[in-house]
Order: C-alpha cells, then sequence, then structure tokens
C-alpha cells in the first residue's frame, strides 16, 4: 500500500487537509488495487457486499423489536450469518451475532 500511495497518488488532491494521511479516494484506490492483484475480484466484491449488509442489518435500530415481521428479519439475518462464518471461517462476527441475538424473542 505505502509504494501505491508513493508512486501513484502523489498528487495532494488524495491526501487530507493535513497532507499525511490518504483520503477516502486513495483508501478505495489502493483496496482495489490489492484486491485485483490478491483475489479473484467478482468474489472478493460479493463477498465484501455480503458483509457490509451484514453490518448495517446489525447497526439498524428498530422501533418495534417484538414484532413478527423483525423477528424474521432477525432470523434471516443469523441465516446469513452462518452461511459467511463457514464461508469464512476466519472471519469474527461476534458482535453481529450478540447485536442480532438480543433483539430475538424466544
Amino acid at each position: 500500500a505505502y509504494e501505491i500511495v508513493m508512486d501513484e497518488l502523489r498528487d495532494y488532491r488524495f491526501f487530507e487537509a493535513d497532507m499525511l494521511h490518504p483520503n477516502s479516494v486513495a483508501i478505495d484506490y489502493i483496496l482495489r488495487r490489492l484486491l485485483e492483484s490478491h483475489f479473484d475480484l467478482s468474489e472478493a466484491k460479493d463477498t465484501m457486499k455480503r458483509v457490509e449488509g451484514l453490518r448495517r442489518a446489525a447497526a439498524h435500530r428498530p422501533f418495534q423489536v417484538a414484532t413478527p415481521e423483525h423477528q424474521r428479519f432477525l432470523e434471516k439475518q443469523l441465516e446469513e450469518l452462518g452461511r459467511l462464518e463457514a464461508a469464512l471461517p476466519h472471519a469474527e462476527f461476534g458482535e453481529e451475532r450478540s447485536a442480532f441475538e438480543a433483539q430475538l424473542r424466544p
């Protein structure tokens, strides 16, 4: 990542106002370059999209926790979480699992 910043992103527009830290455009560029060089890009994008959706769902704060609709939503998210844990055994989803299970009604 350092070499990408030094060789390809030397322009000031790729840095924050402090001129030391890369901005979000630079971070996205570096991430894309690293993904392209080390992973099957379509598979990595799909996995990142699934994880991001799961994290957004875990951060969701409903008005009515006990409704059947929300309970089905939680069960669906826990199923997806199980599929992701099986596909990515090295990934840690403890916070997301706790968030869903805390709202799930017996």
